[in-house]
C-alpha cells in the first residue's frame, strides 16, 4: 500500500469539513479524523457532528449548521468527508469538491440498515469520490487529495450531466424533506 505524507507547497493550513449527519452519531469517523489531525498538524478539521457525546480538543465539533452555513463550510474546505448520504453526495457534485465517503454501518451501531454501504459501493469508480472504511484509509485518502497537483475541481465529484434532471429532482425532494 502506498504511503502518503502531506508535503505542503505553501504554509497554508489545509482544511477538511466533515459531516456525520444529524440523525445518528458516527464516532468512528470523528475518531478517525482526530487521528489524522494528531499526525498532521497542518490539517484543520471542522465537523458537523450532530447529537454526539464525542468530544475532541483537536476537531471543531458543531452539532448542526443551517443549510447556508453547511454549504459555506463545504465551499471553503479543501476536502469534504461525509457519511454516504445522498444530499451530501449531490452537494459535493454541485460544488465540485473532492469527496471522501465513510458509509455508516449497522455493525457499529451507526444506522438501522447498511444501505449506505451500497451507495458507497455504487460510487467507488466515480472520479473525485473515495470510499474509506477505517482511520488508515481515511488518512490516506485525505493526504492523497491534498497532495494532488490539481486538488480542486479536477478531483471533484463528477456526475454525468445527462442525469441532470434526476439530480434536480432528487435535490428538490431532499430540500423539501
Amino acid at each position: 500500500m502506498k504511503r502518503y505524507s502531506l508535503m505542503s507547497t505553501s504554509n497554508k493550513v489545509k482544511t477538511v469539513f466533515a459531516s456525520v449527519g444529524s440523525r445518528f452519531s458516527m464516532d468512528r469517523m470523528l475518531s478517525s479524523l482526530e487521528q489524522v489531525v494528531d499526525r498532521h498538524p497542518d490539517i484543520r478539521v471542522k465537523a458537523q457532528a450532530g447529537n454526539t457525546p464525542y468530544t475532541s480538543s483537536t476537531i471543531e465539533l458543531i452539532p448542526n449548521l443551517s443549510t447556508d452555513q453547511f454549504e459555506l463550510a463545504v465551499t471553503d474546505c479543501d476536502v469534504f468527508v461525509s457519511h454516504a448520504g445522498m444530499g451530501n453526495i449531490l452537494l459535493a457534485a454541485q460544488l465540485k469538491k473532492p469527496l471522501i465517503i465513510m458509509p455508516r454501518r449497522v455493525s457499529f451501531g451507526e444506522h438501522i440498515s447498511d444501505h449506505q454501504v451500497g451507495t458507497a459501493q455504487a460510487l467507488t469508480h466515480r472520479a473525485g469520490v473515495v470510499v474509506a472504511d477505517n482511520a488508515e484509509e481515511l488518512e490516506l485518502a485525505i493526504l492523497a487529495i491534498l497532495n494532488s497537483s490539481t486538488g480542486g475541481p479536477a478531483t471533484s465529484v463528477q456526475i454525468n450531466d445527462s442525469r441532470g434532471e434526476l439530480i434536480s429532482s432528487l435535490r428538490a425532494f431532499i430540500d423539501n424533506d
